[in-house]
Formats: C-alpha cells, structure tokens, sequence
C-alpha cells in the first residue's frame, strides 16, 4: 500500500513538473497583431485562437436562456 501511494504521489509530481514546463500561450506567441484579415503572432505566423466563450449563456435573471423559472435541467446521462 505505502508503494502503491508512492508511485502515485511520483507520477503527480511528474506530471506536474512537465506542466510547469511546458511554454505558456503568451511565451510561444508574443504580442498579436493582425496582418490583412489574418491574426498573427508577434513572428508573423497565422494563428488562430481556440475555445468556448460563454458570452450570453445568463440572462439578466441569472437563468440560462430558455429556462422558466418551474423548470430544472435535466441532468445528462
């Protein structure tokens, strides 16, 4: 049992440690610019961003949109 917590507490360090030194967005990209219409980093380079924006997912009353105020989500299954 003492290994097995050993081996684990060595893989999340290791894990960790990589993370840690892995180039941040910021570090690889530098400042950004856009070049005609295409957006790029600071070498010139065409880049494109990804993720979710969650712009607009509230309204005013703190609901998601489309959601009375009797109805609950229906968790996924």
């Amino acid at each position: 049992m003492k290994s097995f917590i050993l081996l684990i507490f060595g893989l999340l360090l290791a894990s960790s440690l990589a993370f840690a030194q892995s180039a941040t967005p910021l570090a690889a990209n530098g400042q950004l610019k856009v070049v005609g219409n295409q957006l790029s980093n600071e070498a010139g380079k065409a880049i494109q961003l990804r993720g979710v924006s969650t712009h607009g997912l509230r309204e005013k009353s703190g609901k998601a949109p489309g959601f009375s105020r009797g109805m609950k989500a229906k968790p996924s299954s």
